[in-house]
């Protein structure tokens, strides 16, 4: 029988309104920020902030956007200045965690435990690294590193496959794994840079690559026992793996969209509707159902090829005032897109925000 969820957020009578009248009230409370939601594969956009009668996330900065893979309905946000945020009917309304935390900037779920959550947010002033196993009620900080003070953590990424395997770097150029759910901690990797995003390859769990804020990714194919490295002649800006082949990665650089399909041992250009060596995009996603399809994300405009990068289709994002930070696709129904924007930030240290 499936767990039931017990993390500590406010009871908001909102979260059974629903249907058209929903859609029109997000619409009318739609601020410069929050969160927006596509029902047409991101042909049109509408927000989805609604707390109450009389708050609303219109006007907040969103670091990062999570979907349950068990329930697509439940939805975490993580927020620059406000917490946790948690959605139990597809974002038609939100509910805030109680914690203290702040700048919330990554959020991980265990898919077998739906009270086991990890987060990178700041508390005390500190950028660390948080798990709660009673859903949000208690939160221990983990330590990468063995002392009292630990260097700003940059990403954490869980296995799907084995949740108690988890992934994180640190400001230090550190890459970490622990096999016990973050109790303990072994240094796999020491960069030239630090690692800013961890992806894991859809086929096989052993292979994951950590893409840098310079112009290397440090690539393990056997689970961090060793480590090669990708490079570009320019600036990563986001990195994306395909949901289908093994293999198969996109970055998104200074230089355009590259593609490979050898896990990063030689990349070929992918024509896009941006000038190349021109590039100011800042992510890549590959949808989680058709293979064919690709964003690329641009400020408040979106790309789109649905042909594997023949054709695109430009989409601007007329009434979204904020820069896109975030996006989401909903696994099991592509056509729902999430979107979090945000208001243009000084980087905590030397980081971007999630791929």
């Amino acid at each position: 029988m499936k767990k039931i969820i017990i993390f500590s957020f406010l009871i908001l009578f909102s979260l059974s309104l629903a249907g058209c009248k929903n859609k029109e009230e997000q619409k009318m409370i739609t601020g410069k920020g929050g969160i927006f939601k596509s029902s047409d594969g991101g042909e049109t956009f509408f927000g989805i902030n609604k707390i109450d009668d009389k708050k609303n996330l219109s006007n907040e900065s969103i670091l990062d956007i999570v979907i349950d893979p068990n329930d697509s309905k439940i939805i975490y946000v993580g927020t620059k200045n406000s917490g946790i945020f948690r959605s139990s009917n597809g974002g038609q309304s939100w509910a805030k965690s109680k914690s203290d935390f702040s700048y919330v900037r990554r959020i991980e779920l265990d898919p077998t435990n739906e009270n086991t959550i990890y987060i990178i947010a700041e508390s005390n002033g500190e950028m660390a690294l948080f798990k709660t196993i009673d859903g949000g009620i208690n939160w221990k900080r983990l330590l990468l590193q063995q002392d009292a003070h630990q260097p700003i953590v940059t990403d954490v990424l869980v296995d799907q496959k084995n949740p108690q395997i988890i992934y994180a770097t640190d400001s230090t150029n550190g890459i970490y794994k622990s096999l016990d759910g973050g109790k303990q901690w072994q240094a796999v990797y020491w960069g030239n840079f630090p690692t800013v995003a961890i992806l894991m390859d859809s086929q096989d769990d052993n292979q994951l690559y950590f893409a840098t804020n310079d112009e290397e990714i440090y690539i393990t194919s056997d689970g961090g026992k060793t480590f090669k490295t990708a490079q570009t002649s320019g600036p990563i800006y986001s990195l994306a793996v395909s949901k289908f082949n093994k293999d198969e990665i996109y970055i998104l650089w200074q230089g355009g969209l590259s593609q490979s399909v050898d896990g990063g041992e030689s990349f070929k250009l992918v024509p896009t509707l941006l000038k190349p060596n021109e590039t100011v995009a800042n992510m890549v996603i590959t949808d989680p159902v058709n293979s064919k399809i690709i964003y690329v994300v641009a400020g408040k405009v979106i790309y789109k090829t649905e042909n594997n990068g023949e054709t695109w289709q430009e989409i601007p994002l007329r009434n979204i005032s904020w820069a896109v930070t975030q996006f989401e696709i909903n696994p099991q129904d592509n056509k729902q897109i999430y979107l979090g924007v945000s208001k243009p930030v000084k980087q905590k240290g030397n980081l971007f925000l999630r791929f």
